[in-house]
């Protein structure tokens, strides 16, 4: 996962390393190991600027001699700064999608505007810990979530993912799933439109793409879908809906991908919970992956490629607004 960061909000997580709280210092190690072992750092600033700068040279220096884990890549330093200044919202368009995955700590007076799009990870000077922070999954310092959904102690409902912190800002959401449209809309309210409104809670009638991959689906329960979608996040808000029907190329694997989550499911995610709420999965787990962990963004890489190929082999089959920043449509 890239990490663009501006000098002063360097200078500023480093600062926050000093703290003589016990708990915040154990968040802050966290940090510090989840940016030595899975973020690859663009710096917003020329490597010749620190060699005479006490306190981040050092950190540099100890930085380039940690292991990396798997990590292949080499941390950057830009003398042009990313995104450029002053800051747009628009900055993403027709960029690649891992811009959308990325997160930026940045110095400007328009962070908070971007901020309140709820699509992206990005805070201003002094936020540095906290966005890191929102990386990791629940309330422990782990890249990965598993529940047993049979267990209402563990996942009592959707809200569980909530309360969790896996409900987090996106531009995207791409849900593979064949069975998802097999089922009645009484049972859709219970599970998938609940998840959908948890996002659109999170986003407060800000735009996000949705992508469906599922089995055939007419035209009228497509049109039903988006009407509902649309009255979930709002029609302000210019949600976007398109429908990607399989052909023989069905894979078996059911997930859900956005910006900064990857949710892994056995069972259909419509078939957790009946019309009235109670329990009906044959299923027993799901699971929640932080896109921070590297091994998890390469998987998600490969599933992006390879939705890509589906759409690029069946085009005829790809109805709705045609609109994503993981998924290119030729429209």
């Amino acid at each position: 996962m890239d990490l663009y960061i501006d000098k002063p909000n360097l200078l500023s997580f480093l600062k926050a390393g000093e703290t003589t709280d016990s708990e915040s210092r154990d968040v802050y190690d966290e940090c510090q190991r989840l940016i030595r072992r899975n973020m690859h750092l663009i710096y917003n600033f020329d490597k010749q600027s620190c060699k005479n700068d006490e306190v981040l040279l050092p950190w540099l220096l100890a930085k380039s001699m940690n292991g990396r884990g798997k990590s292949e890549n080499v941390d950057e330093f830009r003398t042009e700064k990313f995104p450029d200044r002053p800051l747009k919202t628009n900055f993403q368009t027709n960029k690649d999608w891992k811009l959308f995955t990325s997160v930026y700590m940045l110095d400007d007076e328009k962070v908070d505007t971007l901020k309140n799009t709820h699509s992206m990870l990005i805070g201003g000077v002094g936020d540095e810990v906290k966005l890191l922070r929102e990386l990791f999954c629940t309330g422990s310092f782990d890249l990965h979530s598993i529940y047993n959904i049979r267990d209402k102690h563990t996942f009592p409902g959707w809200e569980q993912l909530l309360h969790d912190g896996h409900i987090m800002p996106c531009s995207d959401i791409v849900i593979a799933d064949r069975y998802l449209f097999k089922v009645s809309k009484a049972e859709m309210d219970k599970n998938i439109y609940m998840l959908l409104r948890l996002f659109a809670r999170m986003k407060d009638k800000q735009k996000v793409n949705l992508v469906f991959f599922t089995d055939v689906v007419d035209e009228k329960r497509r049109s039903s879908v988006k009407k509902e979608i649309e009255n979930i996040f709002g029609k302000k808000s210019g949600t976007k809906v398109t429908f990607v029907m399989y052909k023989k190329d069905r894979p078996h694997d059911r997930f859900i991908l956005t910006n900064y989550r990857l949710f892994r499911s056995g069972d259909s995610f419509n078939s957790y919970f009946d019309e009235h709420g109670h329990l009906k999965t044959e299923g027993l787990t799901l699971d929640v992956d932080s896109l921070a962990n590297q091994n998890v963004i390469s998987i998600a890489e490969e599933i992006r490629i390879w939705l890509q190929d589906i759409c690029d082999k069946n085009p005829s089959n790809i109805f709705g607004d045609k609109c994503s920043n993981f998924i290119h449509f030729n429209v």
